[in-house]
């Protein structure tokens, strides 16, 4: 059984908050209860900028 770190989850969590909002960093900090500063800091962070090239694809998964 491989047990995930929780900054893989948070990873995760975050990507599909973006992906559900369509990369609108205003919206998806509200959801996530942070500021849209410290969401910039967390994409960073997690790597996540790479794949806000697919935010309008739908078919692509964001994980």
């Amino acid at each position: 059984m491989e047990i995930a770190t929780l900054k893989a989850k948070e990873r995760e969590h975050i990507a599909g908050v973006l992906s559900s909002t369509a990369w609108d960093i205003e919206r998806s900090a509200c959801l996530l209860q942070i500021s849209p500063s410290q969401l910039r800091r967390k994409i960073r962070e997690h790597r996540l900028e790479d794949y806000e090239q697919y935010k309008n694809d739908k078919n692509h998964p964001v994980s």
